[in-house]
């Protein structure tokens, strides 16, 4: 043990949680000459990037806006969807460590920041054609008060290896999967935190012609990916940082809301844990230590 380290701890922490900005850009039906010196724009937390299409090395390239970073993306005539999609990946990927992107069926590009929170600028097309879309709005927040102490108690699930000769006494156990539900209870029950928690995950929001947002759950949630409406769970230790527990994937649903005239009032969500296949196998399920590392 190293002189000074702690090996009893009376800890409290503080938890966050939040999303990174996704951004879809479909390819399917495009052509390299099509593209030719056309370009989108998308964005991290503080940058805002124009990408644009150099076809055979001899595309003029657009005028970037001020504070605007050019990444260029070299594609040839007669590239196909697959290998157009391969250069733009491979373009973001040299940005190191400002977006994680993935290539789906049909040559859908799907860009997601690696810092957690609101991008600078909505991604847009200029004049590429493609749809872009965003399916995820990027966020990072403190919970705020937390109304009582809590734990985390993750659960495996085992096959038991028995042998004929030795009867039902297990002669080992195989790991098969995990399970974790995170119960947190919020003192901050405002509209906005609602919001966050809720009518951007599991619910969504709507607001009537002249009339104000509402925030629910109805039969248009039916369906929901966590994918896509999950977001990175963190509980931070308010003397070590460096001893964080980090869940990659979580997804926040609505527990309990409590009221009473005479006891403060606990908006209750059970975040519940999924496997993040974006990360690292050694530990896209959870793990514990200094949160913000590249760890795609």
């Amino acid at each position: 043990m190293a002189c000074g380290e702690k090996q009893f701890r009376v800890e409290a922490a503080n938890a966050f949680f939040g999303r990174r900005q996704k951004t879809c850009v479909d390819l399917e039906g495009a052509t390299a000459v099509s593209l030719d010196g056309t370009s989108f724009k998308i964005s991290d937390l503080t940058v805002d990037y124009q990408v644009w299409f150099d076809l055979d090395g001899g595309s003029t390239p657009p005028v970037p806006a001020a504070g605007e970073t050019l990444v260029e993306v070299d594609i040839a005539t007669g590239d196909n969807v697959a290998t157009i999609a391969a250069a733009l990946k491979a373009a973001l990927d040299a940005l190191s460590d400002k977006f994680y992107t993935e290539i789906e069926l049909g040559g859908c590009v799907c860009i997601e920041a690696f810092e957690l929170g609101l991008a600078k600028n909505d991604s847009a097309d200029v004049d590429t054609g493609l749809t872009i879309t965003q399916p995820i709005i990027g966020s990072y927040s403190d919970l705020g008060c937390l109304a009582e102490d809590f734990d985390f108690a993750p659960e495996l699930s085992e096959v038991d290896i028995t042998c004929h000769q030795e009867g039902e006494t297990p002669l080992d156990k195989i790991i098969t999967g995990f399970s974790l539900d995170v119960e947190l209870g919020l003192l901050d029950t405002s509209k906005e935190r609602i919001k966050e928690l809720i009518g951007e995950g599991v619910g969504q929001t709507y607001t009537p012609g002249g009339g104000s947002e509402l925030i629910g759950v109805g039969s248009s949630s039916l369906g929901k990916s966590g994918f896509d409406i999950g977001g990175e769970l963190r509980l931070v230790p308010t003397n070590d940082p460096s001893r964080t527990w980090v869940f990659p994937l979580a997804v926040a649903k609505l527990a309990s809301i409590s009221f009473s005239a005479v006891e403060k009032q606990v908006l209750t969500m059970t975040f519940s844990v999924l496997l993040d296949r974006k990360v690292r196998p050694e530990i896209n399920f959870a793990y514990c230590g200094v949160a913000d590392q590249n760890i795609r």
